[in-house]
């Protein structure tokens, strides 16, 4: 069961890089990062590292393709 929930993000980013553009497909697939992170916090478990690397990387995605002041 907690291998899909750590599959998630990449099923949703996905699925929506089908159907909507690549900055909304992004942001949903890091608040579902950051939702199962929360979730593993609240219930007392153990943080999963992928879950937490994506969650940084795709936070961090967005700004880095943004182009900055000329």
């Amino acid at each position: 069961m907690a291998i899909f929930l750590i599959l998630a993000p990449y099923g949703a980013y996905t699925f929506l890089m089908l159907v909507t553009s690549a900055t909304i497909s992004v942001f949903a697939a890091s608040a579902i990062c950051l939702a199962t992170i929360t979730v593993d916090v609240a219930r007392g478990r153990s943080v999963k590292i992928l879950a937490t690397g994506s969650a940084t990387f795709r936070n961090t995605l967005p700004s880095r393709a943004t182009p900055g002041p000329r």
